[in-house]
């Protein structure tokens, strides 16, 4: 299938313009201001941007991966500082997504409509809208990994190229910079490149993945070196892991009887309570095997259950906005009833995010059984996040943001294939309705083509009833 044919350049720009008129209106009217590590991320990449390096409260720090700060340092240097710059890179790096998410449809190569439901998907997905005004991570990490699943599928696995396994590589990297969660992911999508082909060259792109991603990641992990006195890239590691792995987990962000704040107070701080967590987190789970096991669950839970938090996150800025879950002035009335519906866990957005994802997972589905492009590594990259979050650390509704539109094509390709099925059952008459209907056509076909004398006596017809020409009978 060609990609670039007319209607495929109409939907693709179709595509684009629902998502820049749609993002374009909710960053116009919603105003939030950064919270949490949505601030964090926003003073990083202030601090870059002011000549300081990555800093913050006036100390060096690796607590966050370097690569969405870094990305923000780059445009408020070019456009100044202020959260007008994010929301509109926000606006951007969405609709670049589902720019990317339309041309992961095409790949599917099942026709224009699959490929335009699934960037229509992730240009109005409410929960893709509202993280649009905010300094969130994912607004970056969701273009890169919807980049990589793009260049991986335009060739098989077993015939991927040198060149297009280094920017593979590249992609990786960058991405490790933004989410350092996807760490083991490389490795991984390495080893099935060498698994998937039975020659040289396979072990040869596997390496040059390996070589780019890590020529990309490097320069950040000797800064830490030298700067922080670790090589890891996030000092945020051990406190994530820890949250996930201990006796009193709750498979979401809180543990039981302590109080997890962040250890930024000096580059030592960050250092030590890394080490330390880590080094509690993982003997935990080595003499714990079985508490791993049952968090599991829990942690799923909390992975795909939808909450409100982002939506609250682009109130809190807002006239009588919202502080943690108060607001700052009463609401009444509609505007009450409004707000709590919008708000309630098992709303509206919980239900759009359930429904999606059924029918996605379902289209994935089918399309690995049909071995159509891009489902393999679209397939590798959800099931590797859902693992990765359920085991080694623990769920939380935002982290599922960031491969959630790698699925959109594959809904838009399973309502194709339940129209198309439908059409298709309506339309073929059911087996008794084909049995009337030759059994009518039989009758037809002996009445005009049988040489056999009619039946007569007691088996048919008298015989004065088929002659009459009979002379005796014309005579009366």
């Amino acid at each position: 299938m060609k990609t670039w044919t007319r209607a495929n350049i109409v939907g693709l720009a179709a595509v684009i313009a629902v998502s820049l008129g749609v993002r374009g209106a909710w960053v116009a009217v919603v105003h939030a201001l950064p919270v949490s590590d949505f601030l964090f991320y926003y003073l990083g990449g202030a601090s870059i941007a002011a000549g300081h390096g990555y800093s913050i409260l006036g100390h060096p720090t690796s607590f966050f991966p370097i690569g969405y700060p870094a990305f923000l340092a780059l445009l408020f240097t070019l456009f100044g500082t202020s959260f007008t710059v994010v929301r509109v890179s926000g606006v951007l790096l969405w609709t670049l997504s589902a720019g990317l998410a339309y041309l992961l449809g095409l790949r599917l190569g099942k026709g224009l409509a699959p490929a335009l439901i699934g960037g229509l998907v992730v240009a109005l997905y409410p929960d893709f809208v509202m993280l649009t005004g905010l300094a969130a991570s994912e607004n970056l990490m969701v273009p890169l990994l919807l980049g990589v699943s793009l260049l991986l599928s335009y060739t098989a696995p077993g015939r991927i190229s040198v060149r297009t396994a280094a920017l593979a590589g590249v992609l990786l990297g960058a991405s490790l910079l933004v989410r350092s969660t996807a760490i083991l992911f490389v490795p991984l999508v390495a080893l099935v490149i060498v698994v998937a082909g039975r020659d040289r060259r396979r072990v040869l792109a596997a390496i040059a993945l390996l070589a780019t991603c890590a020529a990309v990641v490097l320069p950040w992990v000797v800064r830490n070196w030298a700067v922080m006195g670790t090589a890891d890239i996030s000092t945020n590691g051990g406190y994530t892991l820890f949250l996930g792995l201990n006796s009193r987990a709750t498979g979401g962000t809180g543990v039981r009887g302590y109080h997890h704040a962040w250890p930024i107070q000096s580059v030592r701080s960050e250092v030590t309570a890394n080490s330390e967590l880590t080094h509690r987190a993982l003997d935990w789970a080595l003499h714990h095997p079985l508490g791993v096991v049952r968090l599991m669950p829990k942690k799923a839970y909390f992975l795909f259950h939808w909450t409100p938090g982002q939506l609250l996150s682009n109130f809190r800025a807002q006239p009588g906005g919202v502080t943690g879950a108060i607001m700052q002035r009463s609401l009444t009335g509609s505007e009450r009833a409004l707000f709590r519906w919008l708000t309630a866990e098992e709303g509206v957005f919980a239900w759009i995010q359930y429904v999606f994802l059924v029918v996605a997972s379902a289209g994935l589905v089918l399309a690995l059984l049909r071995k159509l492009p891009a489902a393999l590594w679209v397939a590798l990259t959800f099931a590797y996040w859902i693992i990765f979050h359920v085991t080694l650390i623990h769920g939380q509704a935002r982290f599922l943001k960031s491969v959630t539109p790698l699925l959109a094509p594959f809904a838009g390709y399973a309502l194709v294939a339940a129209a198309t099925w439908l059409v298709f059952t309506l339309r073929r008459p059911t087996p008794s309705l084909r049995g009337v209907a030759a059994g009518a056509a039989g009758e037809v076909v002996t009445t005009a083509v049988s040489d056999e004398p009619p039946l007569s006596g007691s088996e048919g017809l008298p015989s004065s009833a088929g002659s009459p020409t009979r002379g005796g009978d014309a005579d009366r």
